[in-house]
């Protein structure tokens, strides 16, 4: 609970942010999920109160790199779940608000990398994404970035 108390902090300052998502990212690489579950709902509220008050690029590309990490670890249809479960249908918003118009602020190499392995799990080991509620970003908007 307190790492999760300085993650909050961190993640609500602009300076420091990014230090916030290194911690998050450590704690889902290291952590079981059943540890995790019970705060993890939490947690993607914070982060979504954050990117609703207070944008920046950097945080953006932060929060991208974090969401394929997630992805990459818990798999893609955990993350859309996840993101439902706040709202119904907020992975769409996701998709056309953040990962389309944003996905290529990404720099660095590791961070790059993430992005694709956890994009490439998204398109092809997601059932929602495949053939389901979210099927229509799959071609058109991932491979040409318009409807």
């Amino acid at each position: 609970n307190g790492v999760l108390g300085v993650f909050q902090k961190l993640i609500a300052s602009k300076t420091n942010d990014h230090e916030g998502f290194f911690i998050l990212q450590r704690l889902i690489e290291k952590l079981p999920a059943e540890t995790l579950n019970e705060y993890l709902k939490h947690i993607f509220v914070l982060l979504f109160h954050r990117l609703q008050n207070s944008k920046t690029t950097k945080y953006i590309k932060s929060l991208l790199s974090f969401f394929f990490f997630f992805s990459y670890k818990f798999g893609p249809s955990a993350l859309i779940s996840l993101i439902d479960t706040i709202q119904p249908n907020m992975f769409s918003m996701v998709i056309e608000r953040l990962v389309i118009p944003d996905l290529q602020k990404v720099s660095g190499n590791i961070e790059r990398k993430i992005c694709s392995v956890g994009m490439i799990k998204l398109l092809t080991e997601s059932p929602e994404v495949i053939d389901g509620c979210y099927s229509q970003f799959w071609y058109v908007k991932f491979f040409y970035g318009y409807t």
